[in-house]
């Protein structure tokens, strides 16, 4: 039987990440939290992030020959001049040439981070880094699944169509349902789809064009009972100040109510020497 495909969990993530900082291979980890290679390996890809770039970078191989210009390209301070005698901008953070004879030899081989490079601690000067944090990761994976969601799942020429034929229905006071069923060959999408659509505001779509919606009122919602407030004599601080013989001997009763739809209740007796108590069904609460 086939393996149950399941997500990376945090945990896994969690473990991957301590693995990429003791510096063990793919397939190490993997064996580790009991995934394939290849699972790892697209999840370190995909979900690590680049860290800032280094205030001071390692100094460009070129920096007395070049004679490129306009390396920022249109966004470019100080167009015409030589990027090498520039004061408003440092080239080298756009130039793919010093990135590209700059670039670190750990980042071209598995697994493409720098979690185990003991440079990481210290000052760096690569204009690329790279490393994989789990948590990081977990919410970069869910926000991504979280986006697949949205959206309409279909050609955009079909989905315009589909579109134009629930603003047309809408127009003329049909409901969702009765377009769904009037126009089912050509939409092929549930009632529940179009009130999404419409919810979400696609296509221009309003929740105002729904009239039964619009006529719906808020619910009324029923204010809730305040506590019962008693006198100071019913007070337990009034009863702890009674001497120790009135209070084994007392009779303690309380009121025991259900739901509040319910018109009966109980009424309990306790009584302290004997330690029994005895409860009464009342027919009304008041």
């Amino acid at each position: 039987m086939a393996k149950k495909y399941s997500r990376l969990t945090l945990e896994d993530r969690r473990n991957i990440e301590d693995g990429l900082d003791r510096g063990r291979s793919v397939r190490q980890i993997a064996a580790a939290i009991g995934r394939s290679p290849s699972t790892v390996m697209r999840e370190v890809r995909a979900n690590r992030t680049e860290g800032k770039a280094p205030s001071i970078l390692v100094p460009c191989f070129m920096r007395r020959e070049c004679g490129a210009s306009g390396v920022c390209g249109k966004g470019c301070v100080n167009p015409g001049v030589l990027c090498r005698t520039c004061r408003l901008a440092d080239c080298r953070h756009a130039c793919g040439a010093y990135a590209e004879h700059n670039a670190c030899a750990i980042l071209a081989r598995p697994p493409y981070v720098c979690n185990a490079c003991r440079h990481r601690r210290y000052r760096c000067g690569r204009a690329h880094r790279y490393s994989y944090d789990a948590r990081l990761a977990d919410r970069m994976s869910e926000a991504r699944r979280s986006d697949a969601r949205r959206g309409i799942d279909m050609a955009p020429e079909r989905a315009e169509r589909a579109l134009a034929v629930i603003r047309d229905g809408l127009a003329r006071g049909m409901s969702p349902y009765e377009i769904s069923v009037a126009y089912e060959h050509e939409l092929g999408v549930h009632r529940t789809t179009i009130y999404r659509w419409v919810q979400e505001g696609y296509g221009g779509l309003t929740n105002l064009e729904l009239e039964r919606k619009v006529g719906f009122r808020p619910r009324r919602k029923d204010a809730r009972r305040a506590s019962a407030s008693h006198s100071p004599a019913r007070s337990y601080a009034r009863f702890a100040a009674l001497g120790g013989d009135m209070q084994a001997s007392a009779m303690e009763m309380d009121t025991v109510e259900g739901r509040a739809c319910d018109a009966q209740c109980l009424l309990t007796l306790f009584h302290r020497p004997s330690a029994l108590q005895l409860a009464l069904l009342l027919a009304q609460k008041e």
